[in-house]
């Protein structure tokens, strides 16, 4: 999870594009930069995946490169523009994977998900990508990446969705399969960074499993797993398809936190507990609670995206007196039970951003803001050049006062389909 305080009215609109948001409209108006990768053609989806760290970026195009095996591209901020420095794919010669379906990116630490079946029992491995700064940590203009893991479950299933969820966080990364186990209900994974005592050296880190959580709900194909956030010692996972009273497809959020069991500097002995499950108040068949996940200490925010029978909403729960109570309900100004409200979702601090990827058939982002104890709708983000299957808003990210939002169907940055970047104040 990046989740970092936006402190100026600057924001970046991409396909992949960087905005100027000049306040304080209802509806941004920004100069755009697109971010596209040199030589993409159509069908790439360029920005099905975007991160943002600080001044790094990550864009999956999971259908690029030879035989489509996908791509991940790297970029660095140089002043206010984002310049390509690198970029990722996949070692093994099979065609029709999806590498670049779902990227990381926290500090020095990049992660590439592939969701596709392949030559792996279990699906295709979570890539794990480092920066070194070359012996120069004030020059970053010769930083270079290396692979440096490939993480499999230690007990892989026939899933080939593992991997569709991806979040990082200091010394961990949590993976979500939401097709794991024999229901299949999903599990998530978590992974743990171990400098072998060479905290300097990071061509000798590995990476160990140190827990795999499996699906609490007894129905199957309940997608436990599709969507992570962690932070610190707080973990959050989304199951949008889990059963309730009213019918399939209701959803729910669990909590999970890390007892270091005493012995904070030994991390061999950490457990992770269910601390809390969450459904909102009302719930309805079909609305998908879980879509989208994010923490923070005392506050957790559920997306609800709906699957055409509702509007989609963002519900906020705060930690109260030990317990996860649900204190706001966020709707769009203007939406509608199509718009997928919620598919995507951030939280900072007093700040929420939401992606609507299906509104007036382009998309768009929602920027709410915390005053006194309500949630306000402060700014609609929009593409400079929408069109329809634009999908903008499908993945959002945000960093300091950069935002990266994809725009995987638009077909006008340049050479062919870019992703779209979309910042806030």
């Amino acid at each position: 999870m990046q989740r970092f305080r936006m402190v100026t009215q600057r924001a970046i609109l991409a396909t992949a594009t960087f905005v100027a948001l000049h306040p304080p409209p209802a509806r941004a108006q920004c100069e755009v930069q697109k971010l596209t990768a040199a030589g993409s053609e159509q069908g790439d989806s360029f920005g099905a995946g975007v991160a943002v760290s600080g001044d790094w970026a990550v864009v999956g195009a999971p259908g690029a490169g030879f035989l489509s095996r996908g791509i991940a591209y790297v970029y660095r901020r140089h002043g206010v523009t984002w310049v390509e420095e690198a970029h990722f794919s996949p070692p093994e010669i099979h065609s029709n994977s999806n590498f670049g379906s779902t990227v990381a990116i926290m500090g020095d630490v990049a992660a590439v998900g592939d969701t596709e079946p392949g030559p792996f029992v279990g699906g295709e491995p979570v890539r794990i990508y480092r920066r070194t700064d070359s012996g120069t940590p004030d020059d970053p203009g010769d930083d270079t990446w290396f692979e440096q893991a490939e993480l499999l479950p230690s007990d892989p299933g026939l899933s080939s969705a593992y991997g569709a969820a991806i979040s990082i966080d200091g010394e961990r990364i949590i993976i979500g399969d939401p097709l794991a186990g024999p229901s299949p209900a999903g599990a998530v994974f978590i992974f743990r960074r171990d400098e072998n005592d060479t905290p300097n050296d990071p061509t000798d880190d590995t990476w160990v499993e140190e827990a795999k959580l499996a699906s609490p709900a007894e129905s199957p194909f309940s997608n436990f797993g599709n969507a992570v956030a962690l932070n610190g010692a707080l973990l959050l996972v989304g199951n949008l398809n889990e059963e309730c009273g009213d019918g399939p497809g209701c959803g729910a959020a669990y909590v999970y936190r890390r007892d270091d069991n005493d012995t904070p500097s030994d991390p061999d002995d950490d457990n992770w507990i269910l601390e809390a499950k969450l459904t909102p108040r009302q719930q309805f068949f079909a609305q998908s609670f879980g879509s989208s996940v994010d923490i923070a200490d005392g506050i957790a925010i559920v997306g609800a995206a709906s699957q055409g029978f509702y509007p989609g909403a963002v519900y906020v729960f705060e930690q109260i007196d030990g317990n996860w109570v649900e204190t706001n309900k966020l709707l769009a100004s203007d939406g509608d039970v199509v718009d997928r409200f919620g598919e995507s979702i951030w939280l900072g601090e007093s700040l929420i951003m939401v992606g609507a990827p299906k509104l007036d058939d382009h998309g768009a982002a929602y920027l709410f803001r915390k005053i006194d104890d309500a949630w306000v709708e402060e700014v609609k983000f929009l593409a400079t050049d929408p069109a329809m299957g634009d999908d903008f808003g499908e993945t959002i990210s945000v960093s300091g006062q950069w935002g990266l939002g994809s725009v995987p169907g638009d077909e006008d940055g340049g050479d062919g389909e870019p992703a779209c970047t979309c910042g806030s104040a």
